[in-house]
């Protein structure tokens, strides 16, 4: 629905859409890759306000690298 509305994602959401331990194991790397991605790409487009919608494990990894940087961040989760 929030590409209806013009979101363009930096990635298709299903390659972080796994659940526990041994379903994240064998995709560690994919995780790692999309996260950094993610990073440098709110950092490129400088934002005023980061708003995560969850996705938990992944959105504190992301707000953690992003800390110190001049935008405003929020946290919603499900």
């Amino acid at each position: 629905m929030m590409e209806k509305h013009g979101l363009k994602s930096v990635f298709p959401i299903e390659d972080i859409a796994v659940m526990g331990i041994w379903e994240l194991l064998p995709h560690l790397n994919k995780f790692q890759v999309r996260l950094k991605q993610t990073c440098e790409a709110a950092i490129s487009f400088d934002p005023h306000v980061i708003v995560t919608i969850d996705s938990k494990g992944f959105s504190f990894r992301l707000l953690k690298q992003l800390r110190g940087n001049s935008f405003t961040i929020f946290l919603e989760f499900k």
